[in-house]
């Protein structure tokens, strides 16, 4: 079974609410949802905490009929191994929800990489290509149970992948870059802050972009490439783990 997992909480420092914000009157975790369901995936998930303010996101997946699991906010990775133990033979798709305009296309040639070559990991992001906010995890359930007895490290668990992304030796990886004409790995597509949300409500604006008409990545790389548009999210830095960027 291949189910996309999105992990969402209310609680985020940086900007607070994020997942349930509203761009062009519908929430950030509408698109993101809307752009998995056109992938090539039996399920998705959204995976949130036990916290009271979480009870937000688990309404608005009853109402879109989405399923919802909650768990350990801190311990990220244990979300997906109760995930993975509840569906047998998975695959995992790894979606964050900062990702609101997550390409399905990205997503289904990185499963088709992951399952031809029957990887322990694939994704796109152990060598960044694609813009911020297209990042796609392929995981086998195996491989996260495993891991959820490997690691006790609190950064393995709360980034779920870490361990593998520092220890590529010890798993069949494999990554997935961008095709020459797309890479703009310093390109925010994310909402991770305040500056990344103002320019995707700007975008959003710009292209015309309504929920039943979401753009791919290629038709947002090109129009950016064309437009006399302020990127006002340019100056954003990712933030590192401990110091280093993975």
């Amino acid at each position: 079974m291949i189910i996309a997992v999105i992990q969402a909480r209310m609680g985020s420092t940086r900007l607070p609410g994020k997942c349930l914000k509203e761009v062009n009157n519908e929430p950030i975790l509408y698109y993101i949802i809307s752009s998995l369901r056109k992938a090539n995936i039996d399920k998705i998930i959204v995976a949130t905490t036990n916290k009271i303010a979480d009870n937000l996101i688990e309404e608005y997946c009853k109402k879109i009929r989405v399923e919802c699991f909650r768990g350990d906010e801190d311990d990220v990775l244990s979300r997906y191994v109760a995930i993975a133990k509840n569906n047998s033979n998975s695959q995992i798709i790894r979606i964050t929800a900062d990702d609101i305009l997550i390409d399905s296309h990205i997503v289904d040639r990185v499963l088709a990489v992951h399952l031809k070559n029957n990887n322990d990991y694939t994704s796109n992001v152990l060598k960044r290509t694609y813009a911020l906010g297209q990042e796609v995890e392929v995981i086998k359930g195996s491989v996260l149970i495993n891991l959820d007895k490997i690691t006790n490290n609190k950064e393995d668990r709360e980034h779920v992948t870490l361990y593998i992304r520092k220890n590529t030796s010890k798993f069949k990886v494999e990554n997935v870059k961008a095709p020459q004409s797309l890479r703009w790995p310093e390109l925010r597509l994310c909402i991770d802050q305040e500056e990344d949300f103002l320019f995707i409500q700007e975008l959003f604006k710009e292209m015309k972009i309504e929920k039943n008409n979401i753009p791919d990545y290629e038709q947002i790389v090109e129009f950016l490439k064309k437009a006399n548009l302020t990127i006002l999210n340019k100056g954003v830095k990712r933030k590192p783990i401990n110091g280093k960027f993975y």
